[in-house]
């Protein structure tokens, strides 16, 4: 083997270990799906933007059905009965991902009975509480205790403490069982 030769095969290796080939590419991807890593979204699903050139449109949160459905909730009879018996009105800031950014804000008005999108028109609220979409829905569904969320920051609390401790999973509805 002549010095051109070793040279020319050092360079092939620094070359292959620089630029990795297709076959070891695939090998890795392949290692990761088997180790549970999700693949990354392919790229018109990762893409920021639409085709018309629009930005796309936010993201469907979990928390606008369940909102949905107490508005339908807070008029039965155990509706108005959490009603008479909390008298409060809360604020959600509800973020898709990390709390205060992008949140949307829903008011549950348990003095007269309502839930509207937007924030509190009548003064201040009782208490605002911040929650990541994931987190507010545990929270309601009763996956999580409101205090436990509290004290690990996955819900933030603004106002009154006394309002905020009456805020339970039991002022939403139950979910039906199919």
């Amino acid at each position: 083997m002549s010095p051109d030769d070793n040279l020319l095969a050092v360079n092939n290796r620094v070359v292959s270990f620089l630029y990795p080939t297709t076959s070891f590419i695939n090998k890795f991807t392949e290692f990761r799906r088997f180790q549970g890593v999700p693949s990354p979204p392919p790229p018109a699903q990762n893409s920021k933007y639409l085709n018309s050139g629009q930005m796309a449109s936010s993201t469907q949160l979990k928390s606008d059905a369940l909102l949905e459905q107490m508005k339908l909730h807070l008029s039965t009879d155990a509706g108005k009965e959490i009603t008479k018996k909390i008298g409060l009105v809360y604020q959600f800031n509800i973020a898709p991902k990390k709390i205060g950014f992008n949140e949307e804000i829903y008011v549950v008005d348990l003095k007269k009975g309502e839930v509207k999108k937007g924030p509190y028109e009548g003064g201040k609220p009782d208490a605002t509480f911040s929650f990541t979409d994931e987190d507010f829905f545990k929270v309601a569904t009763g996956k999580m205790n409101p205090q436990i969320a509290f004290m690990r920051g996955a819900m933030k609390v603004k106002g009154s403490l006394i309002a905020a401790q009456k805020f339970t999973p039991d002022i939403f509805p139950k979910p039906s069982k199919m």
